[in-house]
């Protein structure tokens, strides 16, 4: 596990794209990598404005993760602006990390012109996926039964619904993702509310 982790990050260095980059920011700040996550963040160019907006919010998040800086409220109030604003790119991405700063899973969904948010407290594991990062195919594994008409919802970084998948009540499921870009995406169970972060590297 250490090993591939330790390659994943190395593939991501040697990239060396801004979207490469900026999955680097996510995985250190889901290991608690903070110097790590805010020397990658430095290395992203501050052109196109999203580079220049993505790192606004994610150093944001970074002071309020670790609570060192002393400027806690001005960063917690640059959040929630952000958040509350219907217009900002940046939107959705505030909204996520407000509910994980909560301790809370997110996942935004559109269907027309409304949204639904997920944003649930999620204390029993009803699966686990792996390989993570995945490449080609990634596999469920159910903790428990599942339900023959229970199925998985695979979303990209904006909500976008991306796959449906059925479980068929059986205790893995293979999902084929060799067609799907690079990426954070997040799949959830259906009845469950669970919600794990998926890695997509080709």
């Amino acid at each position: 596990m250490v090993q591939t982790f330790c390659l994943f990050i190395l593939l991501l260095h040697c990239v060396a794209e801004d979207w490469s980059y900026k999955i680097l920011v996510g995985t250190y700040i889901d290991r608690r990598m903070y110097p790590e996550a805010l020397a990658v963040l430095d290395s992203i160019p501050d052109t196109p404005q999203s580079n220049a907006d993505f790192k606004a919010i994610y150093y944001a998040y970074i002071q309020l993760l670790t609570g060192g800086s002393g400027k806690n409220s001005d960063a917690d109030f640059a959040l929630h602006q952000v958040e509350q604003n219907q217009l900002d790119v940046r939107q959705t991405l505030a909204e996520s990390m407000l509910a994980v700063l909560q301790g809370n899973s997110y996942v935004r969904s559109v269907k027309g012109n409304s949204t639904n948010w997920l944003n649930k407290n999620n204390k029993q594991k009803h699966f686990a996926l792996f390989p993570n990062p995945a490449n080609d195919l990634v596999t469920i594994q159910f903790y428990q039964p599942v339900a023959v008409k229970e199925y998985l919802y695979l979303y990209d970084m904006t909500g976008r619904l991306v796959k449906t998948i059925a479980t068929n009540g059986i205790e893995n499921v293979q999902i084929n993702i060799g067609n799907l870009y690079n990426g954070v995406y997040y799949l959830r169970l259906g009845t469950s509310n669970q919600v794990e972060k998926l890695v997509i590297i080709h």
